[in-house]
């Protein structure tokens, strides 16, 4: 499974995001504003490279655009007036 988790450089979230990544199979994405509660020393010890994340993310939407793919386009013309 796949796990988003935001404000993971935080105090709390960033407990999570290292349970996750060393006692579970789950890849873990974690988003933080890094604000004055996030830094990113705090998940250091299980952080992969900024590039090695965006080539997951960048590989993974190529490989599942065809159910993504529609689901932006009906939005997309919703927000238009289309649909």
């Amino acid at each position: 499974m796949r796990i988003f988790v935001t404000g993971g450089a935080g105090f709390i979230g960033s407990a999570l995001v290292r349970h996750l990544i060393e006692n579970t199979e789950h890849e873990v994405l974690n988003f933080d504003k890094l604000t004055y509660a996030g830094t990113l020393s705090t998940v250091e010890r299980v952080a992969k490279t900024f590039e090695t994340g965006i080539e997951k993310t960048v590989r993974w939407y190529l490989d599942n655009q065809d159910w993504w793919r529609p689901l932006v386009a009906a939005k997309a013309a919703e927000r238009r007036g289309v649909a």
